[in-house]
């Protein structure tokens, strides 16, 4: 059995979205719940820089990756 190695980008693009979505969410609920203090948006502040960073680590190690190798599993699986 084998898998492309896309369907694990597949995945992280998932992810992203997810998370994405979270954030927003996030910043929905604080600038609806009027809790926009110093400590709030500094918080939030640096969890944007630090997923920044991540995406861009992930962007340099994942670059040179190429998608149309695949990945064997169980290949002498025998019952």
């Amino acid at each position: 059995m084998t898998i492309s190695l896309i369907w694990f980008l597949y995945l992280f693009f998932a992810f992203l979205l997810v998370f994405g979505l979270f954030f927003l969410f996030n910043l929905y609920l604080i600038f609806s719940t009027g809790t926009l203090t110093i400590v709030s948006f500094l918080v939030t502040f640096l969890m944007f820089v630090g997923t920044i960073l991540i995406l861009y680590g992930a962007w340099f190690f994942l670059r040179e990756v190429d998608w149309t190798q695949t990945l064997t599993i169980l290949q002498n699986y025998a019952p």
